[in-house]
Formats: C-alpha cells, sequence, structure tokens
C-alpha cells in the first residue's frame, strides 16, 4: 500500500488520495467546531482536554459514548508521515475492551461521531458518562467489557467519580480522569468475580510437578460487575456483538449472527452458528503475598475453589501495557508435601496434612 499522506513539491502533479483528502476534511471540520464552540482547536497537543477521533467501532457514536482508544490516524511511518504526526493528535477508537483500554486507554465522546467520522472526544479532565454502579461505595469506574454506552462503577480505576445519581443501577455521573486510585506499583484494587471454570481436582499421588498433581493451571472467572442478559428462548432474537449468559453452564456467550439471532430453539451452547463463547478472565497467577508485586502460578498453590464462589481478583498492567488479572488471596504453597488433603468446607478452602 503506498503512502495515503506523502507530500509534494512546488511544481508538482498534485494527486490525493481519498483516504488522505477525507482524513483531511473529517481532521478540518472537528477542528472548526471546536473553534465555533468556544473551544482553541483540539489534536495539537498541549494540555487540552478535548482531543479528535476516528470512530472505527462499526456503530455511530452519541455523546458521553466510550471509545476505546487502538491506534493514531497519522502514523509516523516515514517523514512525511511524522511531520502530520507531530501536528495533528488523531485517535482511533473501538468498542472498548477490559483487556485493551482498561486503566485510561479510552475516551468519552463530546459530540454524536458516526462511524468512519472524526470528532471531538475527553481523554483528561472533568466530564459527564453514565455509570453501571454496583455499589455504593465505588469511587472509581473504568471500561465496561464490550459495552460502549457506560462505564462500570470499581473500587479502583482509571476515573474518579465525583458526583452521580443516588442508587445502584445505570446512573449519570461527573468523572475526572487520571484517577490513581486502587493501588500502586502496577496494580489495580481487587474486585470480586464468579469462578466460572474450576480446576480439575490435584491427584497428589502422582508426585509435584506432574500434570495430574497440579489438577491443571487456571480459573476462568467473571467480574461481578459484568452484567449480561440471561439467555431466554421466549425473549425477542439476540441482535450482533450482544453478550448473553447462558446458566445452562454458566458461561457467557456473544451473538456473532448477522443481524441477529434467528433460531431460538437452540441455546447459544447449541446453536455455534450464531454465537461464541465469550473469553472471559483467565486466572493463572495468585499475587503474592511476601513481595510487592510477585506473582505465584497456581499450579504451586492450593487454590481449590469450586465453580460460582466469590473470589477476589486483582488486576496489575504489564510492561506491554497489557492486563493481568492475579487471584488475590493468600494461599498456602504446595511445597515438596504430597500426601497433603485440599477440602473445600464451610465456604473455605482446608488444608489436611
Amino acid at each position: 500500500m503506498g503512502d495515503s499522506f506523502k507530500r509534494v513539491q512546488a511544481g508538482q502533479k498534485l494527486a490525493v488520495s481519498a483516504r488522505a483528502y477525507n482524513a483531511m476534511l473529517d481532521t478540518a471540520e472537528a477542528y472548526q467546531r471546536s473553534k465555533l464552540n468556544g473551544g482553541s482547536g483540539v489534536g495539537s497537543g498541549g494540555d487540552s482536554q478535548i482531543v479528535l477521533v476516528k470512530n472505527s467501532s462499526g456503530w455511530d457514536a452519541s455523546r458521553f459514548d466510550v471509545l476505546g482508544i487502538s491506534g493514531v490516524v497519522f502514523s509516523p511511518t516515514d517523514s512525511a508521515a511524522l511531520t502530520q504526526f507531530k501536528n495533528s493528535i488523531v485517535l482511533t477508537g473501538h468498542t472498548p475492551s477490559t483487556n485493551d483500554h482498561e486503566g485510561g486507554r479510552f475516551v468519552i465522546c463530546a459530540e454524536p461521531i458516526p462511524d468512519g467520522s472524526i470528532g471531538r472526544a475527553w481523554a483528561y479532565g472533568v466530564c459527564q458518562v453514565q455509570i453501571n454502579a454496583t455499589d455504593e461505595a465505588h469511587k472509581f469506574a473504568d471500561v465496561r467489557d464490550g459495552d460502549h454506552t457506560l462505564l462500570d462503577s470499581a473500587e479502583g480505576g482509571a476515573v474518579s467519580i465525583l458526583w452521580k445519581e443516588a442508587g445502584t443501577g445505570t446512573k449519570w455521573a461527573v468523572v475526572r480522569f487520571g484517577a490513581s486510585g486502587g493501588g500502586s506499583s502496577g496494580s489495580s484494587g481487587v474486585e470480586e468475580a464468579v469462578v466460572v471454570t474450576s480446576l480439575d481436582e490435584p491427584d497428589f499421588t502422582v508426585g509435584e510437578g506432574s500434570e495430574g498433581y497440579a489438577g491443571g493451571g487456571f480459573y476462568r472467572v467473571r467480574k461481578k460487575s459484568s452484567v449480561y442478559a440471561e439467555w431466554n428462548p421466549e425473549n425477542t432474537p439476540y441482535a450482533k456483538d450482544a453478550y448473553v449468559l447462558y446458566t445452562g453452564n454458566n458461561r457467557v456467550y456473544k451473538v456473532i449472527a448477522d443481524p441477529a439471532v434467528t433460531n431460538m430453539a437452540l441455546n447459544p451452547a447449541e446453536n455455534t452458528a450464531e454465537y461464541e463463547l465469550y473469553d472471559e478472565i483467565k486466572i493463572e497467577f495468585v499475587a503474592g503475598f511476601d513481595i510487592e508485586g510477585s506473582e505465584v502460578p497456581i499450579a504451586q498453590t492450593f487454590p481449590i475453589f469450586p465453580v460460582g464462589a466469590t473470589i477476589w481478583i486483582r488486576s496489575r498492567k504489564l510492561e506491554d501495557d497489557s492486563t493481568r488479572y492475579l487471584l488475590a488471596h493468600t494461599l498456602t504453597p504446595r511445597g515438596e508435601t504430597e500426601d497433603a488433603k485440599a477440602i473445600w468446607a464451610d465456604g473455605r478452602l482446608r488444608i489436611v496434612y
């Protein structure tokens, strides 16, 4: 693919690609709107609370919707593109994902932005947004996986909740970007989750280090703050990209049918043509209790939690800016003991030697 933003010298024939022309028009129109609204122009760096973002999500964004940042329109791939990159900050936005956008990699739309267009959005400062408030005590919020209409409240997150409507559920709120709540050293606050798939029961007779001894290497969990529509064959068929909880196996499915599910006679686990299993949070490590920031593989501990159990998880940002989730429990190391018994009784994990 050629360089769509290649500059020309005086006297050369001007041939502007459709991509470059449309991008320049979108940027100019968004800039002019910001001037008419009393702004000083946006997208050129500095301390502006407003940035330009291209909506590449596949849906039309409304004012106060959330877009996860996935890149920039003007990428410094060569000297000409570098000049454009230096002069104009224009981000690209997609549907929010906790794995890719949690911790502040998102913006809140300051105006409606049709799919494929460039518009203004808040990336810093104070603005309005709707929040899924799961606890009145929550002081922070972050992206809601797969949902562009609101944020999820939390004990720690990318934005501080300065004010919100009373009660729980979907509420209007005033938030401030740049929250520091939820821990330090790359960690965020703990939050509740429900075990979706558990480890197999370890076989302590096979010897430490064997695959059967560990009983599996991970859990899958779902945040308690994540609320999904429960699948019901009597409901109106679910639309494309909807997330549906099927209680038959306690798993979440994403609708891949376009534009909507047509066969409500089959449940999501059976209807693989119109649903796909949603890859929920994978937990492979336990947060270390001896050294701040340390991690212990689950296979080296005794975390036997059954499906449906409520546990605490902690998110941690890695150097590549991805997010890792860990169990936030102090658990007993396996050590060299091969005759220990791990049992779940009265809602507690018990180790018997």
